[in-house]
C-alpha cells in the first residue's frame, strides 16, 4: 500500500469523512506506524518530509492532483496551516487485517487534539534528528513510540486549541531557529 492509497482508505474509514491537513497529515503517519508494527506496510513504503508541525508523508501537498479521488475544501479559521480539509467517496480497498489496524487507529487518534498529534510525533527520534525539509523514513526507535505515548501524555481537554498548535508551530521550528540566529551572531 502506498501513500496515495493508505490515504484514500484513511478517508473511506474516518466517521465524519473529512480531515484537517495538519491531522491528516499526522493520521497517515500513525496508521503507518501501526501497519508497520502490524506487518502490513514496510517501514520504507512511505517516505517523510520533517516539517514544523510533525512529519509530513513526501507526496501530501500534492495529494489531491495525484489522487484523484481525493478532494480538499478550503475553510476560514485563524490558522493558515489548518484552512483545508480532505474528503473522499472512494470505498475501502484494503484486506480485512488493514481495515481492523486502520479502524483501531482512528478510534484510538480521535479521543485527542490535532495539536496533541503533533507534539507526539515531535517526541519520534527521527522527527528530532532531522532539520526541516529534510527527508526521512520511518525507523526501529520511531517504532518504540506507540500509541500508548498519546494516552500517557495527554488528555483531551477544551483548551484553546489554536494556541496550542501555535506553540507546537514554534516548538517545531525552534531548532532551527536558533540555529540561524547562532549563524548571525557568530558567522563562520
Amino acid at each position: 500500500m502506498d501513500m496515495k492509497r493508505l490515504a484514500r482508505n484513511i478517508l473511506s474509514l474516518e466517521n465524519s469523512h473529512t480531515l484537517s491537513k495538519v491531522r491528516f497529515a499526522k493520521t497517515i503517519y500513525f496508521v503507518h506506524k501501526e501497519l508497520i508494527r502490524n506487518s502490513l506496510l514496510s517501514k520504507d513504503s512511505i517516505q517523510y518530509i520533517r516539517m514544523p508541525l510533525g512529519p509530513v508523508p513526501l507526496g501530501f501537498m500534492e495529494l489531491t492532483k495525484i489522487c484523484p479521488e481525493i478532494t480538499s475544501a478550503k475553510h476560514k479559521t485563524g490558522l493558515a496551516y489548518e484552512t483545508e480539509n480532505f474528503s473522499t467517496e472512494a470505498i475501502f480497498d484494503g484486506s480485512e487485517q488493514e481495515k481492523t489496524v486502520i479502524l483501531g487507529t482512528l478510534n484510538t487518534l480521535r479521543k485527542f487534539q490535532t495539536s496533541n498529534l503533533v507534539d507526539t510525533s515531535h517526541k519520534d527520534p527521527s522527527w528530532l534528528n532531522h532539520k526541516n525539509s529534510e527527508y526521512y523514513f520511518i525507523t526501529d526507535d520511531d517504532m518504540k513510540n506507540d500509541l500508548s505515548i498519546l494516552e500517557a501524555f495527554f488528555v483531551n481537554t477544551n483548551d484553546d486549541e489554536e494556541d496550542k498548535m501555535q506553540a507546537s508551530l514554534v516548538r517545531g521550528m525552534l531548532k532551527d531557529i536558533v540555529s540561524e540566529s547562532t549563524k548571525l551572531e557568530y558567522p563562520a
